[in-house]
């Protein structure tokens, strides 16, 4: 199932922050399903799970909290979203705050993706030094991905 896939590759994020696992991992997932109106409806709800971060804490099996903030780090209630957005994640039991930006969104008729890079807190205060704290290069990304094939739906990161 789609949001399946979603829900791993968030947990596998999450463990790549906490350094308990390494990056360059590619996590794919694909569901069939009886025909080709089907499939497309399951990607769109999939679609709309995948973009509405601010709800990927509520998911099962998802221990963080994940927040989108707009461009200017204020937090938004945006279901989809923008290039720029940043995204707060924070992991159980731990005081740091992960950002991530969001620096490409695509969408097609049958494809539906985001990638994100480790950034630092958008807008620190002045007297606050800006650090990208993270297990990973800031020029590391990761890339969500739902797609329809047919009457097959993918997803990927």
């Amino acid at each position: 199932m789609g949001i399946k896939k979603i829900v791993d590759k968030v947990k596998e994020e999450i463990n790549v922050l906490k350094g308990e696992e390494s990056k360059d991992k590619l996590y794919q997932n694909e569901q069939d399903y009886p025909d080709v109106a089907s499939a497309q409806t399951a990607f769109e709800e999939s679609k709309k799970k995948l973009f509405n971060v601010n709800l990927w804490s509520n998911l099962e099996g998802i221990n963080s909290t994940f927040e989108l903030h707009d461009e200017r780090g204020r937090k938004t209630t945006a279901e989809v979203p923008k290039l720029g957005d940043y995204v707060k994640v924070t992991l159980p039991g731990a005081e740091v705050e992960n950002w991530v930006q969001v620096n490409d969104i695509t969408t097609t008729e049958n494809m539906a993706e985001f990638t994100v890079q480790p950034s630092s807190k958008p807008n620190p205060p002045v007297d606050e030094e800006e650090v990208t704290e993270h297990f990973f290069t800031s020029d590391a990304t990761s890339t969500f991905r739902v797609g329809v094939v047919g009457t097959k739906l993918v997803a990927f990161g």
